[in-house]
């Protein structure tokens, strides 16, 4: 072990625990009773009691995850329940001192591995965050895409559909000359804040790069579909400063579609936007066939 055991001795029996405090006396091991100061619950690895663990016998609830994810081991001496090991009432000093050591590697493992998932889990966070705007970033947009895409083709519910829609700051580039890059950054914050709050109505939002965001939802048909795109442009330039406008394409199409399919149209439908004068949301006449590579489908 990297470390001693640190081993929680619970009793009713003054003098039971004095018996466990012989047996387990040791460098390898350090030991806490009932009584003493508790010990943190990120560094105990193994409860010996002889008694049912309930809320009145651990009061503080700081135990209560540890335990349940068996980040804390429990040897139950004499008492029936459950326990990760059960020994007889009056194990000897070899038993019970085994017992603690390999229950305590075990538990030490585990948290081993919690902290590496959790370490992963941040690692993952941040390799799918925009660090300015700190929506999914275009990595994330194209591993929701393959997600989606399996959900698609096994939808039953033929009255529904997906739409992919790509929203494009108008003139961003004026506005960088204009206000710095700083503004510039200011600005697609406040776009991205505006866009992350769609994810509480199921509406996937990401910054694809650049002043160019992508967004999936469901809708009942294109006319909702366009009206729920729609909403968003106007909503994410909403009372910014400096004030912007945005365009929008859409894509929609219910069971079967491609998403890569629809990507590209919604792309194509966002240049038509542009061209038509900006500030404007436009739909795509799906379907079409993708060109063999596009940037929407290359990593």
């Amino acid at each position: 072990m990297s470390r001693p055991a640190e081993i929680l001795l619970i009793s009713d029996h003054r003098r039971q625990l004095q018996r466990w405090a012989r047996m387990l006396d040791g460098p390898e091991l350090r030991l806490w009773t009932t009584g003493s100061t508790w010990p943190d619950a990120d560094t105990l690895d193994v409860i010996v009691t002889d008694r049912a663990i309930t809320t009145e016998l651990l009061p503080d609830n700081r135990y209560d995850v540890p335990l349940t994810r068996g980040e804390i081991g429990l040897i139950r001496l004499g008492e029936k329940g459950s326990a990760d090991v059960a020994l007889p009432a009056t194990p000897t000093a070899s038993e019970l001192r085994l017992a603690c050591l390999l229950l305590a590697q075990v538990v030490q493992l585990r948290q081993r591995c919690h902290r590496q998932r959790e370490s992963l889990g941040r690692m993952r966070q941040i390799a799918m965050s925009d660090p300015l705007t700190q929506l999914p970033n275009r990595r994330a947009w194209q591993e929701r895409l393959a997600a989606d895409q399996a959900t698609v083709a096994s939808k039953t519910d033929r009255m529904r559909g997906v739409c992919v829609a790509l929203l494009d700051l108008d003139h961003f580039k004026s506005i960088n000359q204009q206000a710095g890059h700083i503004g510039g950054d200011q600005v697609l914050r406040q776009v991205g804040s505006r866009l992350a709050a769609c994810r509480q109505t199921g509406i996937f939002a990401a910054r694809l790069g650049g002043d160019e965001f992508g967004l999936i939802l469901n809708a009942s048909n294109q006319g909702n579909a366009h009206q729920s795109v729609e909403n968003l442009r106007v909503g994410a330039c909403c009372h910014i400063v400096p004030p912007i406008t945005a365009s929008a394409g859409l894509a929609f199409a219910t069971r079967d579609a491609s998403l890569n399919d629809l990507f590209y149209a919604a792309d194509q439908a966002l240049r038509g936007a542009k061209a038509n004068g900006r500030d404007r949301t436009a739909a795509a006449h799906f379907p079409k066939t993708t060109p063999a590579a596009t940037w929407a489908s290359t990593p």
